[in-house]
């Protein structure tokens, strides 16, 4: 499954990652980088049918996870 992350960190940039791997390493990548501003997970994120999943559980696990190891 193929993801699509639009990230905004002052200005919108979008990534295309392969696998769910993928993604959370991105989303990791994202947070280092954004962590200490304003909004460290400014970023949208489509399924392959691109779908906004942004708020669903499996996001939402992901970026939960990710607080919990900075």
């Amino acid at each position: 499954m193929t993801f699509k992350a639009v990230f905004d960190a002052g200005k919108s940039y979008e990534e295309v990652y392969e696998n769910e791997e993928d993604l959370i390493r991105g989303l990791e990548n994202f947070y280092a980088l954004n962590k200490d501003g304003e909004y460290p997970f400014d970023v949208q994120v489509y399924n392959e049918k691109g779908t906004d999943i942004s708020e669903s559980q499996f996001i939402t696990e992901i970026i939960n996870n990710i607080l919990g190891e900075y």
